[in-house]
């Protein structure tokens, strides 16, 4: 039997999510496993630098995805992303893990904060040893690092290196599995940024996998030195 951890408030702090069960002992419907509770951490997050939760990405509609994913209403294995911000920042995404994952040759766009974006600059940025070119939606999971919509890149960010990471190895090695080893069984892999003002790089990533199994939020990842990347003017 699995049992699904959610670590979702903020760096540190503990909750279990259960998994609801009907009467008959097979699982609910998604809706009964993306309570508001589960989500306390990210939602708290928000509340704390007061940045409004996008709409596009609320709890609600992440919840009509995961739906769709699980219906099979959205197409397997292939990632998706809503638009950057007015600052060229990613702002999420999410794919619907369904078997084997081929996954994709590795890529990457100018992410505003990225080193490849400050050697880009004029004049040159100099280089900051400890950021990485960070996937929202890893290549092993099919996500692009060169993904764009309307120009900007959606699936790139600056990234401190060990939580970095720690995220292939929780999240997408840890969605990887769960897709490869159940692969009648559609997994939502939901990513969101969180960023504090106009900063470039976002103070922590949120990872959450949901299946009719049920759910669990690995991470969430939080990030060093992010003042020392600068931001939007």
């Amino acid at each position: 039997m699995l049992f699904f951890l959610a670590l979702v408030a903020a760096a540190v702090g503990v909750v279990v999510a259960v998994v609801p069960r009907t009467s008959g002992g097979e699982p609910s419907l998604v809706e009964s496993l993306l309570p508001q509770t589960y989500f306390n951490g990210y939602i708290t997050f928000h509340d704390q630098y007061g940045v409004a939760l996008p709409e596009d990405l609320s709890v609600d509609r992440m919840t009509n995805r995961a739906n769709d994913c699980a219906g099979g209403g959205m197409p397997p294995n292939k990632p998706e992303y809503v638009d950057a911000d007015q600052y060229g920042r990613a702002r999420g995404g999410w794919v619907c893990l369904m078997g084997p994952q081929a996954g994709v040759p590795d890529s990457r766009c100018l992410a505003p904060g990225s080193n490849d974006w400050r050697s880009a600059q004029g004049p040159r940025l100099p280089e900051l040893r400890f950021v990485v070119h960070g996937h929202l939606i890893g290549k092993s999971l099919g996500g692009e690092g060169s993904a764009t919509r309307n120009g900007l890149c959606v699936n790139m960010v600056p990234q401190s290196r060990e939580p970095n990471s720690r995220m292939g190895v929780q999240a997408e090695r840890r969605a990887k599995g769960l897709a490869e080893s159940s692969p009648g069984v559609p997994f939502l892999y939901w990513v969101v940024p969180v960023y504090t003002g106009k900063s470039y790089m976002p103070d922590g990533i949120w990872v959450f996998i949901v299946s009719r199994l049920g759910a669990e939020s690995p991470g969430p990842f939080v990030n060093e030195h992010v003042g020392d990347v600068g931001g939007a003017p």
